[in-house]
């Protein structure tokens, strides 16, 4: 069994495939009785939410700048390090748009494909036309994750998509209880967590599930621990 669908699940690929809706959409308007102010809005939403996009991933590198301060301030650094001024990033956002972008998207899509001279050609080049996929069971998927240490001492949990939204990572240290990490959208994730004192080595415990449209799918990953030293 196999389903098509076209609208992409997680925000990068979404702020990709408006991107290409939003340059070629021009070329269509006459023959689809797009009005003017429809290109605009389109054009000027995909233009901000990949604004937005960029503007948190900033914030994310920004909060990991901060934690990794404050550790040097508690923990010292090592010889020869310099301790890194924070600069909090410096963006400007254009005009916000309204709320439900891919919502007004996706009524203008139906509303060109149910038009009398819509061609497979046209859909093909707007990226309207869903790509054939194996339906997955939601109800036993797994996510097969792994550990790996990467820049910084910090741990890297590996995982791949298979077609879910999200993957929920928890995490545990020693006996204590399973505790959210993140729920992350992008493969992979880095733990930013502080690390152990200098010196120290401690394992960390990771464990993942699948998300798809924000519910919980399939069962619990295999548990992987790593070693992290401070």
């Amino acid at each position: 069994m196999a389903q098509k669908y076209y609208m992409p699940y997680n925000d990068e690929e979404r702020a990709s495939w408006l991107n290409n809706f939003a340059s070629k959409l021009p070329q269509y308007a006459s023959k689809y009785g797009i009005a003017p102010e429809e290109m605009m809005d389109i054009q000027n939403s995909a233009q901000y939410f990949t604004a937005v996009l960029n503007y948190r991933t900033q914030l994310q590198a920004f909060q990991a700048a901060v934690t990794d301060h404050k550790n040097a301030l508690v923990k010292g650094l090592k010889a020869g390090a310099v301790l890194q001024l924070l600069t909090p990033p410096n963006f400007m956002l254009s005009m916000p748009v309204e709320a439900g972008i891919f919502i007004r998207a996706t009524a203008l899509v139906n509303r060109m494909k149910a038009h009398l001279r819509y061609t497979e050609a046209d859909g093909s080049d707007l990226g309207i036309i869903g790509t054939e996929r194996s339906v997955t069971d939601t109800n036993t998927i797994k996510p097969d994750i792994s550990a790996r240490i990467a820049g910084g001492g910090r741990p890297e949990i590996v995982w791949g998509r298979q077609g879910m939204t999200a993957l929920e990572i928890q995490k545990r240290i020693g006996d204590e209880p399973w505790r959210l990490l993140a729920l992350d959208t992008v493969p992979n994730y880095t733990d930013m967590e502080p690390l152990p004192s200098a010196g120290q080595s401690v394992v960390w415990q990771y464990r993942a599930m699948y998300h798809f449209k924000d519910e919980r799918v399939g069962v619990w990953s295999d548990v992987v621990a790593i070693t992290v030293t401070g």
